[in-house]
């Protein structure tokens, strides 16, 4: 294959380097292309030109793992480390002299913490660079100094963000009952498996380990598992799920019959990707009032059979979603059938206060942290139509998705005085 053949092949992504033959690789155009395109292909460069800053930089920002690809004098190029080290990965590939720089190593933790295991013994034992790399992945403290393992500000924003960060921490830190509540309190509660002896006794740390996870009652000192089992509820909540995502906009960015059809247009076909997810507790008697018309939830125990001895109350807190002066929130939403919340308590419960905010007439189950209790999502299905709602402050609201849709917005835009 020519070279002009070959160029047109890599821009289409027909071609790797892979793939090339010996001449093209050694051919800096044809590699440019090919990196540009794909950043892999500098492991398959001639070797004079993988010692071509150009070649080498262009390849690095793709991912910073690359850098092994490098030749030697590029892996002690500071310009071409700290590149590669602002995409993820590439410290341990640096030149020695570089994992002693602090600013390279300080670059490289904040993107991704465990590269401190790379970096110059000194930096492991800087309290500036761990704590970095502590904030973006709290296992990173294996590969701190001896000394900020047994620091307790480190060792305390290290389970904050990941809880089995405590098996790395000092064990005069593993007897510390706030930092090891810190641990447990993540997601997490396995984390009570590295608490010193003394806290897996501690009623107050095992219950908030449990709380999280229940499997973590194996990690309890055996004085306290009876005490668990016999306190420990589960129940399972069942009901549909609401999903919604929303944005805001300034009337002044829809004040056309063009602007508005292009605005609306738009959110439909590229609504918000992050929704946020919610049970619901039923439908209200009013929107401003607290009391059901109907409640929509079931209760199981953790053998299956429904609860009928327990008494929701709702408590409606104000709207769920309340546009700002001056503009409106366009929002996607829909509904899972089948929503299964679990309901863990320490305590025998008769009755349940349900913190809400209103979707229009529907009470959405908002707070999920309680003192005696805490609701977790476990799974939906079933799923409806997708769905969208634009919402004045004037609270005028508009559903739909096509034409009649955005005519009924346009005339309520005329009749406040927005569209002229």
């Amino acid at each position: 294959m020519d070279k002009k053949e070959a160029l047109k092949q890599i821009k289409t992504g027909n071609l790797t380097l892979a793939d090339a033959d010996e001449k093209l690789k050694a051919d800096k155009e044809v590699v440019l292309e090919a990196v540009k395109n794909y950043g892999d292909d500098l492991q398959y460069a001639d070797k004079s030109l993988k010692k071509d800053k150009e070649i080498v930089l262009i390849a690095v920002k793709f991912s910073g793992d690359l850098l092994q690809y490098a030749d030697e004098k590029l892996k002690a190029d500071k310009e071409v480390v700290l590149e590669a080290v602002k995409n993820y990965g590439g410290l341990q590939y640096a030149d020695n002299k570089l994992k002693a720089d602090k600013e390279v190593v300080l670059e490289a933790v904040k993107q991704n913490g465990s590269a401190l295991e790379y970096a110059d013994k000194k930096l492991k034992a800087d309290k500036e660079v761990v704590l970095e790399a502590v904030k973006q992945n709290g296992s990173a403290l294996e590969y701190a100094d001896k000394k900020l393992k047994a620091d307790k500000e480190v060792a305390l924003i290290a389970v904050k963000n990941s809880g089995s960060a405590l098996q790395y921490a000092d064990n005069s830190l593993k007897k510390d009952k706030e930092v090891v509540f810190a641990a447990v309190k993540q997601q997490d509660g396995l984390a009570l498996q590295y608490a010193d002896n003394s806290l897996k006794k501690d009623k107050e740390v095992v219950h908030e380990a449990v709380k999280n996870f229940v499997g973590a009652k194996q990690y309890a000192d055996k004085s306290l598992r009876e005490y668990v089992e016999a306190n420990y509820l589960e129940y399972v909540l069942k009901g549909s799920e609401f999903n919604y995502d929303y944005v805001t906009v300034n009337l002044k960015e829809i004040n056309s019959n063009e602007k508005l059809t292009k605005y609306l247009l738009d959110f439909i076909k590229n609504p918000p990707d992050q929704g946020i997810s919610h049970l619901v507790l039923g439908s209200l008697e009013s929107e401003d009032k607290d009391p059901l018309e109907s409640n929509w939830l079931s209760i199981e125990d953790s053998d299956g059979n429904e609860v009928d001895d327990i008494l929701i109350k709702n408590i409606n807190t104000g709207k769920l979603i309340k546009p700002k002066k001056d503009h409106a929130v366009l929002v996607f939403f829909y509904y899972y059938d089948h929503g299964i919340y679990k309901l863990n308590t320490y305590k025998k419960i008769n009755d349940i206060c349900l913190e809400t905010k209103h979707f229009y007439d529907e009470a959405i189950i908002t707070k999920t942290d309680y003192p005696d209790f805490e609701i977790r999502g476990e799974e939906a299905s079933g799923g409806g139509a997708y769905r969208y709602k634009i919402i004045f402050e004037d609270n005028y609201t508009f559903e739909g998705s096509g034409k009649e849709w955005i005519e009924e917005v346009s005339e309520h835009l005329k009749n406040i005085g927005i569209i002229k």
